[in-house]
């Protein structure tokens, strides 16, 4: 039951609340702002492709009594159709809740609300003016073709996959584009996460330069380094690297544009020039047998080789055994806008970063 003194935020998502990035970037900053606002009462709704149990929710997200969760089905992608269906509870929520500023997280959960929010207003011309911002976290379209571009496709797969990346363009456009402030029930603006990509948004989608800004809520807090020292010693010791050694670590996955085979070169090259170094790889499950091969293709001493799959909540325990974070990617506008989650928690824990000059962020900071 929400009460209607305190003020009242909702946030939409899209990526579902099993994303890898989900606790650092969505549900921990949430958490900080109802800590910080005391009067402050937050909605998440979440579109996602499965069901979750209560009991699976609650791993998830615990329960707090300014926290309201609403999760929705998400209907597989197929252009503003499939969107119309989430728009449809969309339009459900909203009219049962108290509404005073709505946080959009990507291009499609933007489109729902620019779309749909309109509804509050036809009948009812004294409804106060929502302030929505849009989180722009990427570029989904560009992320869609470097996603697609390995391997040899079909042309009927070629036709479907030039369709769907000019869909998320055209998606991408009809949210970030300037006309959109110009709707009489809305205030807009747009969160980027870099300069590059706030430029980017600019020059290519029309976004209006005065309501583009660089997001800050979602940095992830430096840890005192009494605390680093104390899980440093704690996971070397539980993984049996010596206290001496230097460590390389890569935390990420094993698609081919995050460079993990140049990864592992790197980190051989390393090993060969000292023989102090040790590699630190955290890695999903899935991705174990992969980066098994890889590592015997390159000849590499797996002796001092520790690979694991970390669960988020421990993850930065385990980055602080390391001393080294690398943060390879291939030269694309995908990554030359970006910033990465990896390079926040490296910097959490003061890991000095072996990058390829291919990340604007980290060459203008």
């Amino acid at each position: 039951m929400h009460n209607e003194t305190n003020r009242q935020l909702m946030m939409v998502i899209f990526d579902g609340i099993d994303n890898s990035v989900f606790k650092s970037q969505v549900l921990t900053p949430l958490l900080n702002r109802i800590e910080e606002q005391k009067n402050l009462e937050v909605t998440l709704v979440s579109f996602e492709r499965k069901e979750y149990s209560s009991k699976e929710l609650m791993r998830i997200i615990p329960s707090h009594d300014k926290l309201h969760v609403i999760l929705c089905p998400r209907t597989p992608f197929a252009g503003s159709f499939g969107l119309f269906i989430a728009g449809y509870y969309f339009k459900r929520i909203i009219r049962s809740i108290p509404l005073e500023k709505i946080i959009a997280r990507g291009p499609l959960a933007g489109w729902v609300v620019l779309e749909f929010i309109k509804n509050l207003y036809k009948n009812n011309e004294q409804q106060e003016l929502i302030d929505i911002t849009i989180q722009a976290r990427g570029l989904a379209a560009e992320e869609y073709r470097l996603a697609c571009e390995q391997g040899r496709i079909s042309w009927y797969h070629r036709l479907f996959k030039t369709w769907y990346y000019r869909t998320l363009q055209n998606i991408e456009y009809d949210v970030y584009r300037n006309d959109r402030f110009k709707r009489k029930y809305t205030s807009i603006e747009i969160e980027t996460v870099s300069e590059s990509l706030k430029k980017y948004l600019i020059e290519a989608y029309e976004a209006a330069a005065d309501k583009v800004f660089i997001a800050k809520k979602d940095l992830i807090i430096p840890i005192n380094q009494e605390k680093i020292d104390s899980w440093r010693n704690k996971i070397r010791s539980n993984v049996s690297i010596p206290a001496s050694a230097v460590v390389y670590c890569y935390s990420g996955s094993a698609k081919p544009w995050q460079c993990i085979e140049e990864t592992v070169e790197l980190m051989k090259e390393k090993m060969l020039s000292d023989k102090n170094v040790w590699g630190l790889l955290l890695l999903p499950k899935k991705d174990h047998l992969y980066i098994e091969q890889l590592l015997d293709k390159h000849c590499i001493n797996q002796n001092q080789i520790i690979l694991r799959s970390v669960e988020n909540s421990h993850l930065l325990q385990y980055l602080s055994a390391a001393d080294y974070g690398i943060l390879l990617r291939k030269k694309d506008i995908v990554n030359a806008v970006s910033r990465p989650t990896k390079l926040l928690e490296y910097n959490a824990v003061g890991l000095k970063i072996i990058h390829n000059d291919t990340i604007d962020y980290l060459k203008n900071n």
